[in-house]
């Protein structure tokens, strides 16, 4: 199944993203307010209004019921943004820094934003332990709750339990742990065989054990010590031996976006890397269910 970015802002009958909805029975779309390589350009998101219009004439266009998507996180990586009208939501370290009560009704109003909106899967919450203190992409950004496990997961709960409460999917992140880390996969794949270690696997064992857990992002992160050939998101060993087998997880596996600078040519049957490559929305991931090799 594939969730794909598009670039409309507003579509109809003959818009591509609906062409391809229609075509090839997308499983969902992910929403950008602004391009990766363009942060002037508008993508799909200019203010509320525009957006619930949008993800309504989605589901009309749409098949089969779709997931609208959205990595909506708080503080950097946030695509609800105040200055198109949106409730401005702190960071995850900022959250961690709060009172359970205070946390708890940010997470609430991110929920009824969301919702509001119509997107029924968020990108979020981030599990990844702050371990590195030199990472950029998690710790740099303020993207993790703290480094101890318990921590991580009585806050991320608060996002789960507020999200759960206005029917949005919670996708846990980034798996198989991204927060001791010294490169960023978004510029291509990143060795963690050194700096890795069982503990960032904690929060999904006790959010699955909890039932917690909805569905879980693999990374664009290598590990030899798990699997000497393949990054997590495309490792069998990783995603099913590990993920389902041991850590005995039943809901979706969804892959980190498939455009994010990372060679995944020779890696991916061909006719599903020119799916995923040709898409002009620039974004596409690849969700896995229960019975996946």
């Amino acid at each position: 199944m594939l969730i794909v970015g598009f670039e409309d802002q507003a579509i109809s009958y003959n818009s591509q993203v609906v062409k391809d909805m229609q075509n090839y029975n997308l499983g969902g779309v992910i929403l950008f307010d602004r391009y990766y390589d363009d942060r002037e350009r508008v993508k799909n998101i200019l203010n509320p209004y525009q957006l619930k219009e949008l993800t309504t004439d989605l589901q009309r266009y749409s098949k089969n019921p779709l997931f609208i998507s959205i990595d909506q996180e708080g503080g950097r990586v946030a695509r609800l943004k105040p200055q198109y009208g949106f409730v401005k939501i702190p960071s995850a370290f900022s959250v961690s820094q709060m009172q359970i009560d205070e946390a708890k009704k940010v997470y609430e109003t991110q929920a009824q934003m969301l919702s509001d909106a119509g997107i029924n899967l968020n990108f979020a919450p981030v599990v990844d332990l702050s371990i590195n203190p030199k990472n950029s992409v998690i710790v740099g950004l303020e993207r993790s709750f703290g480094k101890k496990s318990q921590k991580v997961v009585e806050y991320a709960s608060l996002v789960i339990d507020a999200q759960k409460e206005k029917n949005i999917i919670s996708v846990l992140k980034h798996f198989p742990g991204h927060g001791s880390s010294l490169g960023d996969s978004h510029k291509g794949f990143v060795d963690i065989s050194k700096s890795w270690s069982k503990k960032e696997l904690e929060p999904y064992k006790i959010l699955i054990k909890q039932n917690a857990a909805d569905a879980i992002m693999t990374a664009h992160v290598f590990n030899e010590n798990l699997d000497n050939k393949y990054p997590a998101t495309l490792s069998y060993k990783i995603n099913t031996e590990l993920l389902r087998n041991k850590l005995n997880f039943k809901g979706l596996i969804i892959s980190d976006d498939m455009q994010m600078r990372a060679d995944f040519k020779t890696l991916l049957p061909q006719r599903e890397y020119n799916f995923s490559h040709k898409r002009r929305g620039g974004h596409s991931s690849f969700c896995k269910s229960v019975r996946e090799k």
